[in-house]
């Protein structure tokens, strides 16, 4: 079932707060802020930028991107220090609503990595400040490891985590999980393997720090707010959506061919196949589905040189290959008013489209920014329950 996004949330007032060190920004601060976005990584490490009016008209100087003055002190504006948002300071980025029951969602940690002031010909300078996600530290050295042996995504999380990331991990959902077949981490980072990982499960990685002790911990799964459904009425809380069909990249049959390592002979070829029927993709358009069928005909996409124990692992790689070909069927892209809710993970009931593209859908990637327009969030999202 799903809630509209207006249901007992208040969206007329958007409010976020900066974190630094571990301190709040001052409200000083943030009133000259002059927009501020939170874009999660397609690839790679999210990323958060604030632009800050950087002129103080009392003293006609600038104040945050020199924060210190010819004697080395923090300059004073309105009789309080600036804050110092040097490369590598720690920042933290909350979003939501004033006067909601809710306390705004925390977007992201992470530490400054680059400043870019601007002093223009005409208007007042600015400077702005990008943050990379605080999971960046872990990407120090390129591995390769197979897992042989079924595991389950946490299993292969807490592994690497433990092994290669020398952190210990919090895997919550390790219980609901299905393993998975024969996975390489090859000439790869082992926190960017972790993060595709975690895409491929809808999961999310955060690092939480024990505020005793200091001690890191990487957590491992769903987000909190991925089991609700999300409404949202184009002409109202969605202001535009463009959905894409694409069948470029479906086929109407896979076949892999790979071997297996311990066999000899004959039986050390394994070949698994997986048509379009086996999978049997669901649209709302009954119809679409059909010329779909029609349009993709007899095409053919052949993987080779895997490696697996049986047949019916072979089947289910070449299953596996062709569902992912066919939940990129029908996306989109679209713009909402701003809720720290939608990202990726979290689900959406569009409607007002009519039925071959109203439906849930399945978030993938999301930007929320906040400036003179209020909060918005775009995001990128892919029809849910095409194929199971």
């Amino acid at each position: 079932m799903s809630t509209p996004i207006y249901e007992q949330r208040y969206h007329f007032a958007p409010m976020f707060e900066i974190n630094l060190e571990g301190s709040a920004v001052s409200n000083t601060t943030l009133r000259d802020v002059q927009e501020v976005t939170y874009t999660e990584a397609v690839t790679g490490f999210d990323t958060f930028e604030f632009v800050l009016n950087d002129w103080d008209a009392a003293t006609q100087q600038v104040k945050y991107s020199s924060p210190f003055d010819e004697g080395g002190q923090l300059r004073q504006v309105n009789g309080e220090p600036v804050p110092n948002f040097d490369p590598g300071t720690l920042l933290s980025l909350k979003m939501g609503y004033y006067g909601e029951s809710v306390e705004p969602s925390t977007m992201m940690t992470g530490r400054v990595v680059s400043v870019a002031p601007s002093f223009p010909s005409s208007g007042t300078p600015t400077v702005r400040y990008r943050a990379i996600s605080e999971l960046v530290k872990f990407q120090k050295e390129k591995k390769s490891i197979a897992f042989e042996e079924p595991k389950t995504p946490s299993e292969i999380f807490s592994t690497i985590a433990r092994d290669e990331l020398n952190v210990q991990s919090e895997t919550p959902n390790q219980a609901n999980e299905a393993p998975l077949e024969y996975l390489i981490m090859a000439d790869e980072y082992p926190i960017i393997f972790l993060w595709r990982l975690a895409k491929r499960v809808d999961y999310e990685i955060r690092l939480l720090v024990d505020p005793d002790t200091q001690q890191e911990k990487l957590f491992f799964g769903p987000r909190a707010e991925t089991s609700e459904v999300i409404e949202l009425k184009w002409g109202q809380s969605l202001i535009d959506f463009s959905p894409q069909i694409k069948i470029k990249n479906l086929v109407s049959k896979v076949v892999v061919k790979g071997w297996n390592p311990v066999e000899s002979g004959e039986s050390r070829q394994i070949t698994g196949e997986a048509t379009l029927d086996d999978i049997d993709p669901q649209l709302p358009d009954s119809q679409l589905r059909d010329q779909i069928g029609n349009a993709v005909g007899e095409t053919l996409e052949t993987v080779v040189n895997e490696i697996f124990e049986s047949e019916d692992e072979a089947n289910q790689r070449a299953r596996d290959i062709l569902t992912n070909l066919a939940r990129d069927m029908v996306t989109g892209t679209g713009t909402c008013i701003g809720d720290p809710r939608i990202r990726a993970g979290a689900t959406l009931k569009l409607v007002g489209m009519g039925p071959r593209f109203d439906g849930e859908y399945l978030v993938k990637q999301s930007t929320h920014s906040m400036g003179n327009g209020g909060y918005t969030v775009k995001f990128a999202c892919e029809l849910k329950g095409v194929v199971p």
